[in-house]
């Protein structure tokens, strides 16, 4: 008599051997998609690094700082101020063209421009002499703890952004390449 469909050993075994490949794939791909979103943090951050001290060098030594960007940082119906109080408002990068206008409330970090008198991330005060940073929002799991600055001199460092270990070891995102 000849056999129709599969038997119950024959599931138990198709469906452990996925099983056992889903446990190895699933975080590897978390890994991968944590990893390109700091990616596209530290390409900002060097970004907004550059524009705060292009920002800088046109007026007088005064660096843009406060609070992540938001939305209303968007809003260009605000003109750009003709002289600047210290501190100056991050939003003036925005205001005054030196850094397009972006959707910061839909990014999975929040992003900051330093004054490097202060020198220290507003978001979660990490780093030393950054002129901008980047800090993952919301994150779960073990590789969504991570930050990244970009110093006065240009040079983009790594700093913890919550209770894990630094960026750049085994379970983290990687070192900025810029």
């Amino acid at each position: 008599m000849a056999r129709k469909g599969f038997t119950l050993a024959e599931l138990s075994i198709v469906t452990l051997l996925i099983g056992v490949l889903a446990a190895f794939a699933v975080p590897q791909y978390l890994k991968t998609v944590e990893s390109s979103k700091a990616e596209s943090a530290a390409g900002l951050v060097s970004m907004v690094g550059t524009t705060n001290r292009m920002f800088a060098l046109d007026h007088g030594g005064q660096y843009a700082s406060g609070s992540a960007f938001n939305n209303a940082c968007n809003d260009l119906g605000v003109p750009c101020p003709a002289a600047f109080t210290s501190p100056v408002d991050r939003c003036n990068l925005v205001r005054c063209r030196y850094l397009a206008a972006d959707e910061w409330a839909n990014k999975p970090y929040l992003v900051a421009a330093v004054d490097p008198a202060s020198g220290v991330c507003p978001i979660n005060s990490a780093g030393t002499n950054l002129v901008a940073c980047a800090v993952r929002r919301d994150g779960s799991g073990i590789y969504a703890n991570w930050g990244y600055g970009m110093q006065a001199d240009g040079t983009m460092v790594c700093f913890p952004g919550g209770t894990a270990s630094a960026c750049g070891v085994v379970d983290g995102p990687p070192k900025p390449e810029r």
